[in-house]
């Protein structure tokens, strides 16, 4: 990863007009989309598992979702939206905040240039992730998709030792 921001929420305001003056009350809470930065890695593949994950909301060529046996996404909503851990960590590698995006999902994989004027450095492209809310509490194991599931001390749970 390249660079990112914690997600946020935002409250919005309801107005209220009392005596020539406006009172101010907190209305619904948001969460707008979240944009991570990655270097491109052939290695590692993750546009390619980006792109794989969107495919199964909607295929470039027969313009359907992806795995006809999970077309209802009500009914087969963990098989497509899944729970991200965002960590924030110090220099030693502790994490310092963490928090958990609810059903998350790539919306926007974006372009990156192909050209001879890019000397020295990686390619580098964006991911926009929706997502329903964040937890910032006890995480618990998570599934996160294509990308493993981890339990809450962060170890990739398919990896561990019994």
């Amino acid at each position: 990863m390249r660079a990112t921001s914690f997600p946020n929420s935002t409250i919005g305001v309801i107005p209220i007009p009392y005596r020539g003056r406006t009172i101010k009350y907190p209305g619904d809470r948001t969460y707008p989309e979240w944009a991570i930065q990655l270097y491109d890695d052939k290695t590692v593949g993750f546009r390619d598992k980006f792109v794989q994950w969107q495919e199964q909301f909607n295929e470039h060529v027969s313009n359907v979702p992806g795995n006809s046996t999970s077309l209802d996404l009500r009914a087969n909503r963990h098989v497509h939206f899944v729970d991200w851990v965002v960590e924030m960590l110090d220099l030693e590698g502790n994490t310092v905040r963490s928090c958990r995006l609810i059903n998350c999902w790539p919306m926007d994989i974006s372009p990156y240039d192909l050209t001879y004027d890019a000397n020295d450095r990686l390619n580098e492209y964006s991911i926009t992730l929706a997502f329903d809310y964040i937890d910032f509490g006890n995480r618990g194991s998570i599934n996160t998709g294509f990308f493993g599931t981890r339990d809450e001390t962060g170890t990739n749970a398919s990896e561990a030792t019994p």
